[in-house]
């Protein structure tokens, strides 16, 4: 069904219905000009406008002319709204930017891989954050030795990176805090943690071994399932010499066979939390 609209050449001519297509055609050929009126629910709030008033007419109007007051206003309000945005997403990469690498580590309470690299007990390690599309998260930390493993399990109901950040994103240019003692503040606040020693043998295939952990992790890259929510799983892994690290976005058996098989292996240390 054709668009059409209430016409009016000037203020004393009757008023009649005009299809938008024909409009737009005489506003291009010239037979209309910027001071005729239109009327219409949507475009002009029921009220009479000037076609000046209309993105339409500019657009298709063969001569420029000024625009009316009403889209004057509106274009002066798009362009405060896009700089407002801007503004908004600048600050918001300033505030993400400063963010230390090791944000979420620090909150959680795990120690830097170079620092548990530093034991010379230890022959690798891994760690898997496990984090919802809504809610908190977990992490787990292997520390592989000769015959056993530390395992390290930290969970938090709020994702600290939303929940630290969001009051510096919402006051635009305010003070960039100190991380670190915020950090400190959401472990102690926030985070509860457990602590296995655990016989290497008892962990699940692959993390029974650091040789196949290590092998399996490296044929495990990044990899993305689209889904409207699921889980985004970080992981690290690393030995003096060599690191990777891995995004897994919601694994699955049948897509990334690999990928899902290590975060079933952590499953057993995460299963406490999930219930």
């Amino acid at each position: 069904m054709p668009v059409t609209i209430t016409f009016r050449l000037n203020e004393e001519d009757k008023a009649h219905e005009m299809s938008l297509d024909e409009l737009k055609a005489r506003i291009a050929s010239g037979t209309i000009g910027p001071k005729a009126l239109v009327c219409y629910r949507v475009v002009t709030n029921g009220e009479w406008w000037s076609l000046d008033n209309l993105n339409l007419f500019h657009t298709h109007s063969p001569v420029h002319h000024e625009a009316g007051g009403h889209l004057r206003k509106k274009r002066q309000m798009q362009d405060e709204k896009q700089y407002a945005e801007k503004v908004q997403a600048d600050w918001t990469r300033k505030v993400l930017e400063s963010l230390p690498e090791t944000i979420v580590d620090d909150c959680l309470g795990f120690e830097p891989f170079e620092r548990i690299l530093g034991s010379s007990e230890t022959i690798g390690v891994t760690r898997l954050i496990r984090c919802p599309a809504f809610g908190g998260i977990v992490g787990v930390t292997i520390v592989f030795k000769k015959s056993e493993s530390l395992v390290l399990t930290a969970t938090a109901a709020k994702n600290p990176k939303y929940k630290l950040t969001a009051p510096t994103i919402e006051w635009i240019n305010s003070e960039i805090p100190n991380w670190k003692v915020l950090a400190k503040r959401f472990l102690a606040e926030e985070v509860k943690r457990q602590e296995k020693h655990l016989p290497l043998q008892s962990l699940l295939t692959p993390l029974n071994n650091w040789s196949d952990a290590k092998t399996a992790v490296q044929l495990a890259p990044n990899c993305v399932t689209p889904t409207l929510d699921g889980y985004i799983y970080f992981h690290r892994a690393s030995e003096l010499g060599w690191k990777m690290t891995s995004s897994w976005s919601n694994p699955r058996h049948d897509l990334t066979p690999v990928q899902a098989k290590l975060v079933d292996a952590y499953m057993p240390f995460l299963s406490s939390f999930l219930r």
